[in-house]
């Protein structure tokens, strides 16, 4: 209905603003724009909240406000549908009212926002615990860092490593210049002239960051850097108002030539790359333009651990699927007087000398890491508060890190990070107090690790572990650390600070000619503000004293007590005790703020996560320990997670089956009753197909074809006739969002269908974000309908959805499609029209390759080996070579019962197909009483859609056993890959009357690493006519622990005794589920917390599972865990039953 512009008046932008929505919305037949900066001007970072606001409150009276002093309409709106409100008119509206809200800022900074009216119903809201994700390990796989005037990382290595009072040349203090590459740079030469050094010193590291990555996906890679407030931005202020500065205090003009100069020695400017070169975000931004990075920018401000919040943040992003890779680095240009005089009076223990300095790391999961063959610096933990046995306290070395580098303020935290996954990557320990520098030997349980724990100004404590990535070989040493390319044809150099203000003011006002002055002075030691303007007789009256720092040593400042040492003085002063008042802003003491002070913002203690580019923000993510401060520009972070009332009518799975079997109007009312006579209608499906098992809330008018939403919950029961090792198939995950079907049918379209037309899905794409659903999850389920289309007599409607599951995004189906077909056009279909003898083959991604030779000889499987397969027995199924299988506790396997969708593999081979990549034929006998007929739908029998994906999904784990890759992992499971797109399309389909189903699959890649991973296309045909093509799919196999599970179906039974009777170190008792898990279950389980690390695809000595299981209980055990020597013993026994 309404666009609110950001229309602010310029020629250009409101041109550029008009054009690109008349694109957008040129279907429209009319809509309205609006502004409220005709009312007020422009608010800067407040102008799209403000915006919001007033959309918000138009919603509420039902009137469009008038754009006021609206003169002249911009020609650009000529022949479009847009048309601004010249007038306050009324708000009509059918069903809802909507409106977009645009907000765009500098850096590249837009936002669009839609917004629409909620029901009055939609307002109650509740707030339940939030429950945190589970994660996977992230990888550090590069580290640049540049300190005082060192040129890399190869200088800080070095610097870290040198002996206790030895020198290292350049490792700390004032950096003198910045070198970037010409070639390729996205920004102006003379743009970033005007830039802030911190800008610039983030994008040289960068730049050498990500020359050492093998790969990086930049559409998800996010942009967080850890940053302080520069107080080089006030030259800016100095410049504008140099002469009023003058005057103020006492100082008579000088010439008009010579201020011109003095302006331009303070700053140049102002021009147009000014305003971006001092806004504190930009420092962010400007890497995801030159790189293209398509996730979060965000600048992070938490004074000392704002590099360490940084990575908290990227961490989170990753574990929970928002992003693929993260630009984490820190920043502080702060050798400079101000800098000194804030931190000197701000921080209880000051660093002998304050440094420049900036880091740049790149972060992956650790899985996707490897596959892409990165170099490992580190690892770090899962869950940012999980502890790892035995790491080493970094603290020492953190000391002596400073000694050598110095106090790099806003770097600090992420220096130690580097610092340290250098020390993994290299296997030495630096110098720490007398102690040299020295190998560092392995401990004698787990990896190498470390704790690193950093404070903030308000004591705030945040602690990371890193460990080592026990695959890859020790680095040789520095000059083993890459760096970027050296020697391009062209470089840009910049100064790393500007002129001292000291020597400025000194030429002005007739003092020795500053050129020849060192590039970077040490300032003097400052009195605070108040001490010179009393000195100078102008305090304010009834101001209090404060304590004063001791006196400058004038010898040392290099200036007498004149007019330019004063005038220095009072701008040093100024400028010092306003950010001594900003670092004190966060000191302790009973008036210290709870919220950290932002650079443009500031937000909540709860910043949430990273946002993913499709779903910034989301509410997934519980709070972290310390409040974190974002950057203008950033994503705004979200609160804790809501339960929102929904809107709409609610239905129980009482409802759901009367609606898939009974009268519609009993449930929709009595406007449906014309339908209730209806043969065959769009249901939901009945039982066993009906997996839904409530409504929440429905957002659409009833009747009404149009956009909607429709939210569900399935709860994940341990007796789910799906269950396949405990967890849901991926078939069956898609399979329960399917209330399309009852969102669809409440807008009414059995009305136009009228029992002649039924409902056929057409195809769509599937992302899985995570793990399929396991027992004791619910799957909850947002599905929208976006819009409808008629071709001929045929309808169709679109539709997307995601799957969470404890607030985590597990699943996202985009671009779906669905229609209504009469029987003859079912029947007349042409089927998928693709052929893989005319495809050509899909490009090898890194790391992968096509499918290896197979382990099995055979290259056909009857009916009885496919059987033996699903039941466990892989050596009779696929022959020698599988033999080690038959000792596994569980062997990986396909599902049984009514969910094994496959009879026979009557073709395989490995180098197959016409890609030459492998090829699988396999069968299904379709008989006309199959179980899913049934409930799939009521008088419209039909095989569902995605159960043709689960039985292509078995076919691809079919192959990866073949290949022999479940040999060596005993209690691992197929799943379906994370991180894979795959698209679906169905054109035909399998009815009572079919007879066969052939599922052929052309093999795309195949990952050997350590959870292999086989991605192809399936072509799905039913008695001959291709019905169903899925392309991209992947199966990987993934370790599982099959305790839970055997205990859970009765296979085994832990014995009960009294704990008292068992042996127990630390607080963990070695009880019979602790042996039992030492055959079955995680190591962690078996042996205690320490263990943990082992808690991941190793192959390790296990006990026999049952019934060879012969220990009941430890009793007595002499030794250390974890540490074997010579004379130890244990003693257990066993309960014959």
């Amino acid at each position: 209905d309404l666009i609110e512009c950001h229309a602010t008046g310029t020629a250009v932008g409101d041109a550029t603003e008009i054009r690109s929505c008349a694109q957008v919305f040129a279907g429209a037949r009319h809509v309205a724009l609006g502004s409220l900066k005709g009312h007020l001007g422009h608010l800067l970072p407040v102008a799209g909240v403000a915006g919001l606001i007033k959309v918000l409150k138009a919603m509420e009276h039902g009137v469009r406000p008038a754009i006021l002093h609206l003169d002249v309409i911009n020609p650009a709106m000529a022949g479009t549908p847009l048309a601004a409100d010249v007038e306050t008119v009324e708000w009509p509206t059918t069903a809802v009212r909507r409106a977009a809200i645009n907000a765009f800022g500098f850096g590249g900074n837009n936002a669009h926002l839609i917004v629409e009216q909620a029901p009055a119903a939609a307002r109650a809201v509740t707030v339940p615990g939030a429950a945190r994700p589970a994660r996977a390990r992230c990888a550090i796989v590069a580290v640049a860092v540049r300190v005082g005037d060192g040129a890399d990382t190869r200088d800080f290595w070095r610097a870290v490593l040198s002996d206790a009072g030895a020198t290292a040349p350049g490792a700390s203090g004032a950096m003198r210049e910045i070198r970037l590459p010409l070639a390729g740079s996205a920004f102006p030469p003379r743009d970033l002239e005007h830039a802030l050094p911190q800008q610039l010193l983030t994008l040289e590291v960068a730049h050498q960051a990500l020359a050492q990555v093998n790969t990086m996906p930049f559409e998800r890679t996010a942009v967080l850097i850890g940053m302080g407030c520069d107080a080089e931005a006030c030259r800016f202020g100095l410049n504008l108002r140099l002469e009023e500065f003058l005057a103020e205090h006492g100082f008579g003009p000088a010439p008009a030539e010579q201020m011109t100069a003095a302006r331009e020695k303070i700053l140049p400017g102002p021009f147009a790359g000014t305003t971006l070169g001092l806004m504190p975000n930009v420092v962010a931004n400007r890497l995801n333009r030159q790189h293209g990075c398509g996730g979060a920018s965000c600048a992070v401000s938490a004074e000392q651990l704002s590099g360490q919040h940084a990575l908290e943040l990227a961490v989170r992003a990753l574990g929970t699927g928002e992003i693929d890779a993260a630009l984490v680095g820190a920043v502080d240009v702060g050798a400079e007087p101000v800098h000194r005089a804030a931190l000197a009076a701000a921080l209880s223990t000051a660093a002998p000398v304050v440094s420049d300095g900036a880091c740049a790391l790149v972060l992956k999961r650790e899985a996707d890491a490897r596959r892409d063959g990165d170099t490992i610096y580190a690892l770090i933990a899962a869950e940012s508060d999980r502890a790892i046995p035995g790491a080493v306290d970094w603290t020492a070395a953190t000391e002596a890190r400073r000694a050598r580098c110095g106090h790099c303020h806003a770097a600090e935290a992420l220096l130690d990070v580097a610092a340290a996954a250098l020390a993994l990557r290299h296997r030495v320990r630096p110098p720490i107090a007398e102690a040299g520098a020295r190998p560092w030997s392995a401990p004698a349980a787990g990896a190498r690790a470390v704790r690193l724990q950093a404070s903030g100004l308000r004591e705030e404590i945040a602690e990371i572990y890193l460990s080592e990535d026990g695959e890859q070989p020790a680095a040789a040493g520095p000059a083993d650390e890459r760096a970027a390319p050296t020697g391009e044809a062209r470089t840009m150099t910049f100064p790393a600070h500007r002129p001292a203000v000291a020597e400025i003011l000194r030429e002005l006002l007739g003092g020795e000619d500053a050129s020849a002055a060192e590039p970077m002075p040490r300032a003097p030691a400052l009195r605070s503000v108040r001490a010179a303007r009393e000195e100078l007789d102008f305090a304010p009256e009834g101001e209090a004293e404060s304590p004063q720092a001791d006196e400058p040593d004038e010898a040392a400042a290099g200036f007498a007590d004149d007019e330019t040492a004063r005038a220095h003085e009072i701008f040093l002063g100024e400028m010092a005790a306003a950010h001594e008042a900003f670092l004190r802003h966060f000191g302790t003491g009973e008036n210290s703020p709870a919220d950290p002070t932002v650079a443009g913002s500031v937000l909540t203690d709860d910043p949430g996560p990273v946002p993913a580019p499709e779903a910034w923000p989301t509410r997934d993510e519980a709070p972290p320990r310390t409040p974190v401060a974002v950057a203008a520009g950033a994503a705004p972070a979200p609160a804790p997670a809501l339960t929102v009332v929904r809107p709409g009518p609610k239905f129980s799975r009482a409802d759901l089956e009367e609606l898939a079997a009974g009268k519609i109007s009993a449930q929709f009312g009595p406007q449906f009753a014309g339908q209730d006579g209806f043969f065959r209608q769009v249901r939901m499906p009945m039982p066993p197909m009906l997996l839904a098992d409530r409504v929440t809330g429905i957002d659409a008018a009833p009747g009404q074809l149009g956009v909607g939403t429709i939210w569900t919950e399935t709860d994940v029961r341990a007796d789910a006739w799906y269950l396949h090792e405990g967890h849901v198939p991926l078939g069956i995950t898609i399979e329960a969002g399917q209330a399309d079907l009852l969102l669809v049918s409440w807008m009414g379209v059995d009305a136009l269908n009228r029992s002649e037309r039924i409902y056929r899905l057409l195809g769509c794409e599937a992302e899985v974000k995570g793990p399929m659903p396991k027992i004791g999850e619910t799957l909850q389920f947002d599905i929208h309908i976006d819009g409808h289309a008629q071709l001929g007599g045929i309808r169709m409607f679109f539709f997307h959805s995601d799957l969470r599951v404890n607030g985590e995004l597990r699943l996202s189906v985009r671009h779906g499609q669905a229609g209504f077909f009469t029987d003859e056009e079912l029947a007349g279909s042409d089927g998928v029209l693709w052929d893989a003898a005319t495809e050509p083959a899909p490009a090898l991604r890194h790391g992968a390759a096509a499918a290896r030779t197979a382990l099995t000889t055979r290259r056909a499987f009857g009916a009885a080996q496919v059987v033996a397969f699903t039941e466990g027995r892989a050596r009779e199924c696929f022959g020698p070579g599988f033999e080690r299988t038959e000792t596994h506790t569980r062997t990986p396997r396909l599902p049984a019962g009514r969910m094994r969708l496959l009879d026979e593999v009557t073709a395989f081979d490995p180098a197959g197909g016409p890609w030459g990549r492998g090829y699988l034929r396999a069968t299904k006998a379709v008989a006309p009483d199959e179980w899913f007929y049934a409930g799939h739908f009521k008088n419209d029998p039909c095989m569902p859609g995605t159960l043709m994906l689960e039985g292509a999904v078995q076919a691809l784990a079919f192959f990866l056993a073949a290949l022999g890759c479940t040999v060596r992992r005993d209690g691992w499971r197929f799943t379906a890959a994370p991180d894979e797109t795959m698209r679906m399309r169905c054109r035909g389909q399998c009815v009572p009357e079919s007879r066969e189903l052939v599922y052929e699959v052309f093999v795309e890649e195949f990952s050997d690493g350590p959870s292999p991973r086989l991605r192809a296309t399936v072509l799905a045909s039913v008695d001959g006519r291709k019905a169903f093509l899925c392309e991209g799919l992947a199966v990987e196999l993934v370790q599982d622990w099959p305790l839970d599970e055997m205990l859970r179906r009765g296979e085994i039974v832990v014995a009960e005794h009294r704990r008292e009777a068992c042996f127990s170190q630390d607080g963990f008792f070695h009880d019979h589920r602790s042996l039992l898990a030492c055959a079955l279950g995680r190591p962690s389980e078996s042996f205690g917390p320490a263990f943990a690390p082992l808690d991941r695809p190793v192959s390790l000595p296990r006990l026999p599972r049952p019934p060879y299981h012969f220990m009941t209980r430890v009793v007595a055990c002499e030794g250390a865990s974890g540490r074997p020597a010579p004379g130890m013993w244990m003693e257990g026994e066993f309960d014959f039953a």
